[in-house]
Order: structure tokens, then sequence, then C-alpha cells
């Protein structure tokens, strides 16, 4: 009987825009990242109008979150792993406010609901939200307890760097990696820089 060959892959080129920042409560691709004298300025690249300038270490910019696919959902994606989920926020004040845009935001996922892979993947994630989009810390791990259901396609896999960076090239890498937990994203500057450089 031949055996059925798995396409999943770990590691990933970088897109045209290979970090993501955290503004309004939501995560944007960062489309623009200058550092000049020890200020970092960072302009998004989806039409979101915020411009941050911060001075100093910026600790809500990370490699850009991967959108999953179904080779991810059977061997990488389970109970426990976090994920970055695209999600519209619910409208509770008035029901007849406009729908809001929806926004990228963290959370774990607490159980699947599989069904057969067809075409595509139907199965179900049920996540818990993080409470705090912010950086890491104790206030950081709590999560909502309320679950909510999406689908594979509003999934996003966290990256880090691969751990192996361009031969002879030191700080410079051709990849990203998969991640199963939110990135550490609470670095000292002089670390994120190199990251930075490294992915020009």
């Amino acid at each position: 009987m031949k055996r059925k060959r798995h396409l999943y892959r770990s590691t990933h080129p970088f897109d045209a825009y290979p970090f993501e920042a955290l503004c309004c409560g939501s995560w944007h691709p960062v489309e623009l990242l200058g550092i000049r004298s020890g200020t970092m300025t960072i302009n998004f690249a989806d039409n979101h109008s915020c411009v941050i300038q911060n001075k100093g270490p910026f600790p809500n910019i990370r490699v850009r979150s991967r959108q999953a696919n179904s080779y991810d959902c059977t061997c990488f994606l389970r109970p426990g792993v976090d994920v970055c989920v695209l999600s519209t926020p619910e409208n509770t004040e008035n029901s007849e406010e406009k729908i809001r845009a929806p926004v990228m935001v963290d959370a774990r996922i607490n159980s699947i609901k599989r069904v057969p892979h067809e075409a595509h993947c139907s199965c179900r994630f049920y996540v818990n939200f993080y409470v705090n989009q912010g950086p890491l810390g104790s206030e950081r791990a709590t999560l909502n307890k309320d679950a909510k259901c999406v689908g594979i396609h509003d999934i996003f896999v966290f990256q880090t760097l691969d751990r192996d960076s361009c031969a002879n090239e030191h700080y410079r890498w051709e990849f990203s990696a998969d991640c199963r937990h939110c990135p550490e994203r609470n670095c000292c500057w002089g670390n994120f820089y190199q990251t930075f450089h490294g992915c020009l």
C-alpha cells in the first residue's frame, strides 16, 4: 500500500512584508520600518492609516504570521497551540452599529472538530482569545473563557526566524519557521535590530 505523502513544511520564505506590528488592538503587516537616532517609525501596508513612532525598544513587533492550510491542520495544529486569528468583533452595545472590520488577534486552540479532508479543510477550530494583545507578561497569559469557532482560512501560524541563518552571513535569514506559541516580543533593542537587518 502506497503511503500518503505529507506536504507540510515547517519553514517558509519571507513574503514582501516580513513583519507585523500591533496597533489599535490588531496585528497589521508592516510596509515600511525605519530606525533613526534610536527612534523606530512604522508604516502599515493594509491601508491602516496609523503611523507609529517609538523611541527605544518596541515590543509589539514580530515576524509576520502566515495563513494556515490543510497540511497544517493534519500535521501542526493541535489543542494548546497558539495562533493568530482573523476575527470580526461582536457588536454588543448597539445592534444597529455598523459591522466593524475584522481584526488579527492572538488566541490559543482549545479543541478541534475534525472532519475528513476532501477538496479542502472543513474542520472547526475552537479558540480562546488572549485578553491582552500586548507584550508577554503575567496579564498577557490570560485567556478569555469564551471559545469562538473559526475555520482554517481564519487561522494564521506564528513565525520565528529559522534556526539556520544564511551560510557565511551572520544575522541574515532566508526562511521563517513555524512556532507553536506566541513569539517572544519583549526582546532587547540590539537583538531586534539584528533581526530587522537580517530580513532586509
